[in-house]
């Protein structure tokens, strides 16, 4: 299995799936799996995705990375519905509409600054962009199952 074109699909596909496809072997020690806290992951920095799944192998969420954005290349794939990582948050609302969640801009102990965020219901899955700092770009989509 190589990584579709279509992203989203990885949705639908089981985490050993993932792990297993010629895409991920082709990292070969780059891609990292390992468990955390009863959550399986698979990060490839060199590819700017990681993948989050169940113990049972269900995948919960889909990281794809901006360049540079906690260590990572940036994504070389296609973004949904026509995003780009240099879309600004006035970009983003203009083609997906208005966000069914929005959050971020606080300041939390520990953790420090949490960028602004939306989160857009699509057909299937839900759609989480995390911007830059200035909102003139985007630091990380995730996708998720709805």
């Amino acid at each position: 299995m190589e990584f579709p074109e279509d992203i989203t699909k990885l949705l639908q596909c089981k985490f050993d799936q993932i792990c297993n496809s010629n895409f991920v072997k082709a990292f070969g020690d780059q891609a990292k799996t390992d468990v955390v806290e009863h959550v399986a992951c698979l990060g490839i920095r060199a590819a700017g995705v990681s993948v989050t799944a169940t113990l049972e192998g269900h995948v919960e969420a889909i990281h794809l990375y901006s360049e540079g954005f906690k260590k990572h290349r940036e994504f070389g794939g296609v973004l949904p519905h026509g995003i780009s990582f240099q879309n600004g948050r006035e970009e983003i609302r203009a083609n997906l509409g208005i966000p069914a969640l929005s959050g971020g801009g606080d300041v939390v102990p520990v953790l420090g600054a949490i960028p602004l965020w939306d989160r857009f219901k699509m057909s299937g899955y839900d759609l989480h962009v995390q911007y830059t700092d200035d909102c003139l770009g985007v630091s990380l989509v995730t996708l998720m199952p709805s």
